[in-house]
């Protein structure tokens, strides 16, 4: 990266030192989802940002659309979540002309979970009904046992990779709404998977696109990688 002017530098320990000054004087912190709460975390918009989590950093392009969570005290440079939006369509990541609520894909990265803890289909047997191989997706679907009437209207769902489509995915969990209606179907996925770290990365996108859930996976992982500040690279220039 291009080393700062000293302007730049200034600017930043100006905003930094300004959040310090207001935090000891009493004042709130800052609303989550706000411009102050981004700027009490070190954030420089329109800047390149080095973002620590639970330990590990992660460097954040211009073009990275991002947002940071602290559950305690708020530290700049440091949060206990990080979120990354994908606006996925026919030509790639990140087109934010033209995209729906279908084309977007969330990422989330914290330290949470046992990397060599059970699986959901593990926690969940006893509710499991029988399952439906889905060779058009790759997956094995395990639905989720639900009262009829509510079955109606909503549904969970497990997905579980099979053949070529293993990988790092573990399993998708889905929550779907009218699932028996083709014209009312709506819902979220979510895929999870560890990072050498420990640090779990969350992949959420809209139940429509479960079809393309390799592709999606694959950009997510691609995205986290181009961001994950590597040990092996600690020696050279942020």
């Amino acid at each position: 990266m291009d080393k700062k002017s000293p302007g730049c530098l200034l600017g930043r320990f100006t905003v930094v030192a300004m959040f310090l000054l207001v935090v000891g004087c009493g004042e709130k912190e800052p609303s989550v989802n706000t411009p102050e709460y981004r700027a009490a975390h070190g954030v420089v918009e329109g800047d390149v940002n080095i973002v620590e989590i639970s330990g590990v950093l992660f460097r954040l392009p211009e073009d990275t659309d991002f947002d940071v969570y602290s559950s305690g005290v708020i530290q700049p440079g440091r949060a206990d979540r990080l979120t990354i939006r994908l606006y996925m369509d026919r030509r790639g990541l990140r087109d934010r002309k033209n995209f729906s609520t279908e084309g977007l894909t969330w990422i989330d990265i914290s330290r949470m979970g046992d990397p060599n803890g059970r699986k959901n289909l593990q926690i969940e047997q006893e509710r499991l009904g029988l399952p439906t191989v889905r060779p058009s997706l790759g997956l094995v679907e395990y639905p989720l046992q639900e009262p009829v009437s509510q079955a109606e209207y909503s549904g969970s769902y497990i997905y579980v990779p099979y053949g070529e489509a293993k990988g790092s995915v573990r399993e998708l969990c889905c929550t779907v709404a009218w699932p028996k209606d083709p014209d009312k179907v709506n819902g979220d996925c979510r895929a999870s998977y560890y990072l050498d770290s420990g640090l779990l990365v969350q992949v959420l996108f809209p139940y429509r696109a479960l079809v393309n859930w390799k592709s999606i996976m694959k950009a997510a992982v691609e995205e986290v990688e181009r961001i994950e500040f590597k040990a092996s690279a600690r020696g050279g220039a942020l």
